[in-house]
């Protein structure tokens, strides 16, 4: 994934449920980085996404996902 790049769910991160508040809405990606949460030996990376769509404030501020949690929007 790279910095702009728009976002949702993927199977796997709507099975989650600490994505609850996140499921069926669009987010745009401002940031990747594998060195986030220890990530950078496993392979894995970290994508921050800023999401929109609701108006609370668990959407004022970007959150940290596992790529495996994101897909793109086709």
């Amino acid at each position: 994934m790279k910095v702009g790049d728009l976002v949702e769910l993927s199977a796997y991160g709507r099975s989650l449920t600490c994505n609850y508040e996140f499921k069926g809405h669009v987010g745009l990606v401002i940031e990747t980085d594998g060195s986030v949460l220890g990530l950078a030996d496993s392979g894995a990376s970290a994508v921050m996404v800023s999401w929109s769509g609701r108006e609370d404030a668990t959407f004022d501020k970007p959150a940290y996902h596992i790529r495996r949690d994101l897909k793109h929007i086709r």
